[in-house]
């Protein structure tokens, strides 16, 4: 008897689609982060403490014109979060389903959120297709992950606001977008409770609770408890922003084009009124109003309520100071000229890391002490991108064409070779800033050495000369035993498997893991440090479309991807 046997075949057949996507989704930023209204969005940033969260189901569920008023209009720290990354799709681009479609999707949402300006996470649940009903989708995935990943992100992330696209009931139609709604009421009303997954403190996570629960309304969904006197809070955002040239709706909307996997988004935005309606079904205040001018009625998220809820005179001048600062470098602002408010930046920077180490040593209870250094650690991430993208900073960290004239590299990296990479950075702007060190972060088991530095710094600290490049070269060897590129979340079956498991859980919720390669430069202004980095890229020419540059991967010398996906081979020597 002739036996057969079905093998999945799989070998590697994601990198290509990582590599691609990847560059797709670094090319998506809208403008560059040192553009003009780049630097007053991240001045707008430094001002409050608010921070909005806003649950989907699937990548393009999501409100992304409220995202983007959010984030560019009002400086809000914002996060999206879904549950899936959109597996169970259709792709109108390509041959890519299941999980090698999440791959994609995942690319097509980071391209998209740049546009929005906001932070981005998943959870481990997989899109399994259409669920027509809410029992049939807990079914599939496990209501208690669910929800322990929700309260995670919360205790990490640490939103004022709660967002939720869905209610949780029939009226949101997919079974997964009712699970996404039943999911984000409960976590709103647990992740306080240290008595709920208790296991999280052993990890540093404190119990945090919002205080405001939102779900967005459209013409399609309305609650049956719903009267004309519904309280509703209505958002333009349809406002135009002069710096973009662009109402918060018309960016949204090209950065939603990006999910052409899914052809959404494909037609252009109008200027004019656009309004979000958010209706309030959960709130922890005591008092608050029953018309509502703005999501953060009752809420205080200024640099003061930082020093209220320290409750420690002592660091009351500083936080004067530190919101000082912050007015100083949104007065002086300039367009044509943004780095005239660096001089301010450097010292908020320099006050927020003094309060920092004052609240270590102060007498306050763990909770509060924890909140604050939260609030703190934001500030002086926002300092320094706000400095950076003040002064114009160019840093190119870039795999070098190997004894060429033409600039292309190769595409990726394979165990035991050797190369070179270069890191190039420039200073537009004439302020006056000196070079402290340059280095490469690599993963365990790499050599690397510093092979070529300007002669102007070789001694140490130097200053970098306006519009004048700082080239360093550093020699690279990956190592024999070097692992490959690959996404950190996987399954056993497409077919059967729900959940992912995460082969390294210090990634959770991340669109990706972090690039394996990247440069860090230290510069100095006024006597403050500042850092900045990027990734490690290969470049490649793509005629007629022009230069490519792809993250830094490693992948086998020969791979081998077979179609179809799955094969009926003979184990005996006659078929």
């Amino acid at each position: 008897m002739l036996r057969k046997i079905v093998i999945p075949i799989l070998a590697f057949a994601l990198l290509g689609t990582i590599g691609g996507t990847t560059t797709m989704a670094d090319t998506g930023e809208m403008a560059g982060t040192t553009s003009a209204s780049e630097v007053w969005r991240a001045l707008q940033r430094l001002q409050t403490t608010a921070t909005v969260l806003h649950t989907v189901a699937h990548p393009d569920d999501e409100n992304g014109a409220l995202l983007t008023w959010l984030s560019r209009g009002q400086g809000v720290r914002t996060a999206l979060y879904s549950t899936t990354r959109g597996e169970g799709g259709a792709n109108l681009i390509g041959p890519e389903l299941f999980d090698a479609l999440g791959i994609v999707r995942t690319e097509e949402h980071l391209a998209a959120i740049r546009y929005y300006g906001i932070d981005l996470f998943f959870s481990s649940a997989v899109d399994f297709g259409y669920s027509k009903r809410l029992d049939e989708t807990l079914e599939k995935w496990d209501y208690q992950m669910l929800l322990e990943d929700m309260v995670r992100l919360i205790r990490y992330y640490r939103p004022d606001v709660i967002i939720s696209r869905f209610e949780g009931n029939r009226r949101d139609g997919h079974g997964h977008h009712q699970a996404s709604g039943v999911v984000t009421l409960e976590a709103f009303k647990v992740a306080g409770d240290a008595t709920r997954f208790p296991e999280h403190l052993a990890e540093g996570l404190q119990p945090w609770q919002p205080k405001k629960l939102y779900i967005t309304r459209s013409r399609w969904r309305r609650s049956d408890t719903e009267t004309a006197d519904t309280p509703v809070l209505k958002i333009d955002t349809g406002e135009y922003n002069a710096l973009l040239g662009l109402s918060y709706a018309q960016v949204a909307r090209q950065g939603l084009s990006y999910q052409r996997s899914q052809g959404v988004g494909q037609t252009r935005a109008s200027k004019g009124s656009s309004l979000t309606e958010l209706q309030l079904i959960n709130t922890t205040l005591s008092e608050h109003p029953k018309s509502e001018d703005s999501l953060f009625d009752g809420l205080d998220t200024t640099i003061v309520g930082m020093a209220r809820l320290a409750n420690a005179p002592t660091l009351n001048a500083e936080f004067t100071q530190l919101q000082e600062s912050v007015n100083a470098a949104i007065r002086d602002y300039d367009a044509r000229q943004p780095w005239t408010v660096v001089p301010h930046l450097a010292s908020g920077l320099k006050t927020a890391r003094s309060l920092m180490k004052k609240i270590q040593e102060i007498d306050l209870d763990d909770r509060t002490r924890s909140h604050l250094l939260f609030l703190l650690r934001n500030k002086e991430r926002e300092f320094m991108t706000a400095t950076n993208a003040a002064l114009g900073l160019s840093l190119e960290v870039l795999v070098q064409p190997a004894g060429t004239r033409s600039s292309e590299t190769f595409t990726v990296a394979i165990p035991g070779q050797k190369f070179s990479i270069g890191m190039r950075m420039v200073n537009p702007a004439p302020i006056a800033a000196e070079f402290v060190n340059a280095s490469l972060h690599m993963p365990e088991g790499w050599n690397v050495r510093q092979a070529k530095t300007d002669s102007d710094i070789e001694e140490g600290i130097g200053t970098m000369q306006t519009n004048e490049p700082v080239s360093i070269t550093f020699e690279v060897e990956v190592p024999q035993n070097a692992a490959y590129t690959q996404s950190y979340w996987t399954r056993e079956s497409e077919y059967h498997d729900a959940v992912y498991t995460l082969k390294h859980p210090e990634h959770r919720f991340l669109p990706a893991a972090p690039p394996d390669v990247h440069g860090v430069v230290t510069y100095r202004v006024d006597g403050v440090d500042f850092t900045l980095t990027q990734p490690a890229k290969t470049r490649s020419i793509n005629r007629p479309w022009g230069e490519k540059r792809r993250l830094l991967t490693v992948a086998p010398a020969i791979s081998l991807s077979v179609s179809p996906h799955i094969g009926v081979i003979p184990i005996s020597g006659s078929a």
